[in-house]
């Protein structure tokens, strides 16, 4: 199960990233970013869901996180949007 906390602190840890952090020009990891998904964590994650497989920065600046046994990925942009992807067969 996710233990929200865990989660939250895994994602304020991006604030650090450094530019070119992925050696091919990756952006620092924007406060919008980190703002949404934490909210997110906080307000839409049911205790019960899976603990996630990946929190991680993305090239653009933004967060990545994924379930991979759900087959899902919930991608916060640099603005603070975010986009949901979700592979059923």
């Amino acid at each position: 199960m996710i233990n929200k906390n865990q989660t939250i602190e895994r994602i304020k840890a991006l604030k650090h990233i450094e530019h070119n952090w992925d050696g091919y020009g990756g952006f620092p990891t924007t406060d919008k970013a980190i703002q949404a998904a934490c909210k997110f964590i906080k307000e839409h994650i049911e205790v019960s869901t899976e603990q996630e497989d990946y929190v991680g920065p993305t090239p653009e600046g933004g967060i990545s996180i994924s379930w991979l046994n759900e087959d899902v990925i919930l991608e916060f942009l640099p603005d603070g949007n975010y986009e949901l992807y979700i592979e059923r067969f």
